[in-house]
C-alpha cells in the first residue's frame, strides 16, 4: 500500500514536471512563432525594398550562388544568373583581379569593387555579344556573429560613361594627329612659298639689281633703253608670279568666278605641273553657296595631293553634278587603289580632314579602292545647307 502511494506521488510529481516543461515549450513555441513572423515580415519588407529599388540588386548565398535579383538587375543583365553560377568562380571577374575582393567579402567586410569589363555573351551564349562596364558594392549579411550567410551586391552600369571616356580619348588622339598634320601642311606650304619666292621672285630682284647697276655705267641711249625694257619685263614677271602665289593662297578664282572655273583652273595647272591627265565633267548649270564650293575645292586639292603621293596614277576623272537633293562630286583615278586599312587608319589625316569637312556640312563621304579600277571618292553635299 505504501509503495502504491509512493508510486502515485512520483507519477504526480513527474506529471507536474512534464506539465511545467510543456508550458515552457508552449511559451518557446509562441516566442518562435512570434520571431518567425517578425523574420518573415522583415524578409518580406526587404524583398519589397529589393524588388522596387531602382538600383540593380543581387542577393547571393555564402557560396556566391544567386538567391534573388530585382528588375533593375534584369534590365542590365537581361537574364537571371545560371543555376550553378557563382560570382566567386566567375573566370571573367577573376581574370580582372577581383579574387582578393571576394576574400575580403567572405571575411565580413563591405567591399567596393573597381570598374570591371564584362561580356554577357560568354555567360549567356544565347545572347548576342553585349559588353558592359560595371561597378559594384557588396554587403555581408550575418545570421550569427561568425561568418556571413548572404551577400547583397548593388551593381552600377557605367558602360555609357566608359564609352564616353573612350570616345573622348579617341577624339583627343584624333585632334592631336590632326594638329600635327596641320602643322606639317603649313610647314610644307611655307617651304613651297619660300622656294617660289627665292627661285623666281628672288632671282628676278637680283637680276634687277644687276641691271640697275649696269645702267649707271652705260652712256649709250640705245643700250640703256634695251636694259630698261629688260627691267620692265622682269617687273611684270615678278608681279605676275606674286599674283599667282596670292591667288593660290586666297582661292581668288573660286571667290570671284565660282566652283566651275576654280576646278578647271586648278586641274589644268596641276595636270601640267605633275604630268597627270585630268578630265573634268562639270555640269554648267550648277549654282552653290561659297561654303559648299569651298568644301568641294578643298576636298579636290587634298584628293589630288593624295593621288600624286600614293596612287601612281597618270589619269584622273572628275565629275560634279547636281541631283534633286544634293551636289555629287566624284574623283576617280587609274592608280593602284587605296586599301581599306589605309581608309580607316587613324593616321590618314588627309582622309580624316576631307571626311570631317564633308560631314560638318551634313554630307556623306565614301572612299573605296581596287587594284584593277583604282580609287574612287564620292561625296554628296546637301543643296540647302544651313550654316549653324
Amino acid at each position: 500500500m505504501e509503495e502504491d502511494k509512493k508510486t502515485i506521488a512520483q507519477l504526480t510529481e513527474e506529471n507536474a514536471r512534464l506539465s511545467r516543461e510543456l508550458n515552457v515549450m508552449k511559451k518557446m513555441h509562441k516566442n518562435c512563432e512570434s520571431k518567425l513572423k517578425r523574420i518573415t515580415l522583415v524578409e518580406e519588407t526587404l524583398n519589397r525594398i529589393i524588388d522596387t529599388n531602382p538600383l540593380s540588386i543581387q542577393v547571393v548565398d555564402k557560396n556566391g550562388r544567386n538567391k534573388r535579383v530585382n528588375d533593375a538587375f534584369m534590365g542590365i543583365f537581361e537574364n537571371k544568373p545560371l543555376k550553378n553560377y557563382s560570382i566567386f568562380t566567375d573566370t571573367q571577374l577573376i581574370k580582372q583581379g577581383l579574387k582578393p575582393f571576394f576574400e575580403q567579402l567572405k571575411q565580413g567586410e563591405v567591399v567596393y569593387f573597381p570598374a570591371n569589363y564584362y561580356n554577357l555573351h560568354k555567360l549567356y551564349s544565347k545572347l548576342p555579344t553585349k559588353n558592359l562596364w560595371l561597378k559594384a558594392v557588396a554587403f555581408p549579411v550575418f545570421a550569427d556573429k561568425k561568418m556571413p550567410q548572404r551577400y547583397v551586391i548593388i551593381h552600377q552600369d557605367i558602360t555609357g560613361e566608359k564609352l564616353a571616356e573612350e570616345e573622348i580619348k579617341h577624339i583627343n588622339t584624333k585632334l592631336q594627329g590632326m594638329n600635327k598634320y596641320i602643322v606639317e601642311v603649313r610647314e610644307q606650304e611655307r617651304k613651297k612659298l619660300a622656294t617660289e619666292l627665292h627661285d623666281e621672285v628672288g632671282t628676278n630682284l637680283a637680276a634687277l639689281k644687276m641691271i640697275v647697276a649696269m645702267l649707271k655705267r652705260i652712256d649709250n641711249l640705245n643700250e640703256r633703253n634695251l636694259l630698261i625694257d629688260d627691267v620692265i619685263a622682269l617687273i611684270i614677271s615678278t608681279s605676275e608670279k606674286l599674283t599667282t602665289i596670292t591667288m593660290e593662297m586666297r582661292n581668288v578664282v573660286l571667290e570671284n568666278l565660282g566652283i566651275i572655273d576654280a576646278i578647271e583652273s586648278y586641274t589644268k595647272d596641276f595636270g601640267k605641273w605633275h604630268k597627270v591627265k585630268i578630265v573634268c565633267d562639270i555640269a554648267t548649270d550648277i549654282k552653290m553657296e561659297y561654303d559648299t564650293s569651298l568644301v568641294i575645292y578643298r576636298v579636290m586639292q587634298q584628293a589630288l595631293h593624295n593621288i600624286l603621293q600614293h596612287a601612281e596614277a597618270d589619269r584622273v576623272n572628275i565629275k560634279l553634278h547636281q541631283t534633286k537633293t544634293s551636289f555629287e562630286f566624284i574623283i576617280r583615278d587609274n592608280g593602284k587603289g587605296i586599301t581599306q586599312q589605309k581608309i580607316i587608319s587613324k593616321t590618314s589625316f588627309g582622309i580624316m580632314g576631307m571626311r570631317e569637312r564633308v560631314e560638318d556640312m551634313g554630307g556623306s563621304f565614301q572612299l573605296k579602292g581596287s587594284k584593277i579600277h583604282g580609287t574612287t571618292l564620292l561625296i554628296k553635299l546637301p543643296l540647302n545647307y544651313i550654316k549653324p
